[in-house]
């Protein structure tokens, strides 16, 4: 899945209690519903049921969840000068909050300063959209040429700070070719049906999954299970064109994290074949423990 960064910051913008948008996955489209007209407003879906195509979207954040007046407070905190603060803080008191912060930002020439900041908080928003869903983003910038009057794409080179989101079901089919890797690199697994439900069936109150995304693309993985006083390091894994570049690091101290703000230990379990993963180990101060596994025969 992808999308071009900027579509999904324009769609935050112009989200409604009216209109609506949503990530069609099949099409990797950005749509718009309109509760008033009851329809898609788009030609090539407006004679689609919303219900058709529910199934298969992701919805967009919404109008309270964009929550303007909450970055109007976090805006607010940022001004230095005492007498806008004052102003701005009690502007945003009662009824016309609106209304009257924007006057007051006017009153301060502050009406750049609070634009930019609210282009910016709904970047991060879109950014950490792409994130939360495993949706690969284009960071590229959109600007119209008035003379021959169509769009171009800025083509936008800087790289984004990779994160680590938990995996649920919505993000889950994000990741799950890389779940395939590793079994054929560790496991030499192919039934690729077989290991995809077994993965499914860790989203549970017992294990917890973590992915490392890099522009919303999923790089890497980890899978922690929960057991008595201890989380259990079941899998740790990157892509093999994305290694040697920290991403193995930053998931495993992520995990230690999880099981440190639990006051839990940190168990791993490795098996001789997956190098990759006690090369990382070694290098992240642990050392192996013997033991011995034990069946009864038949």
């Amino acid at each position: 899945m992808k999308v071009l960064l900027q579509d999904v910051i324009d769609a935050i913008e112009e989200t409604t209690n009216e209109l609506m948008f949503f990530y069609y996955m099949p099409e990797e489209v950005i749509l718009c519903y309109s509760e008033f007209d009851q329809r898609i407003l788009d030609p090539d879906f407006e004679d689609e049921d919303i219900d058709d195509v529910s199934d298969e979207s992701i919805s967009l954040p919404n109008i309270q969840e964009r929550n303007d007046y909450a970055i109007m407070q976090d805006f607010i905190s940022t001004v230095e000068n005492n007498e806008a603060y004052e102003w701005l803080s009690n502007s945003i008191r009662g009824r016309g909050a609106f209304r009257m912060f924007r006057a007051t930002l006017d009153r301060f020439d502050l009406t750049k300063d609070w634009y930019d900041y609210r282009d910016n908080a709904y970047k991060e928003i879109a950014i950490n959209w792409c994130n939360e869903y495993g949706i690969e983003y284009d960071a590229s910038e959109i600007e119209y040429d008035e003379e021959n009057e169509e769009e171009i794409i800025i083509p936008h080179s800087n790289i984004v700070k990779p994160s680590i989101v938990e995996i649920n079901k919505h993000n889950l089919p994000g990741i799950l070719y890389m779940v395939d890797a590793y079994e054929m690199e560790v496991n030499h697994n192919k039934d690729a049906d077989l290991v995809r439900d077994k993965f499914s069936s860790y989203l549970n109150i017992y294990h917890v999954i973590y992915t490392l995304t890099l522009n919303g693309k999923s790089v890497g993985y980890v899978v922690l299970k929960k057991e008595d006083t201890n989380y259990l390091l079941q899998t740790i894994f990157v892509r093999k064109e994305e290694r040697r570049k920290g991403y193995g690091t930053m998931l495993f101290k992520h995990a230690e994290k999880i099981a440190n703000e639990e006051n839990l230990h940190l168990l791993i379990n490795v098996q001789p074949s997956n190098t990759a993963c006690t090369e990382l180990l070694k290098k992240n101060g642990y050392a192996n423990i013997e033991y011995i596994q034990i069946s009864k025969t038949k």
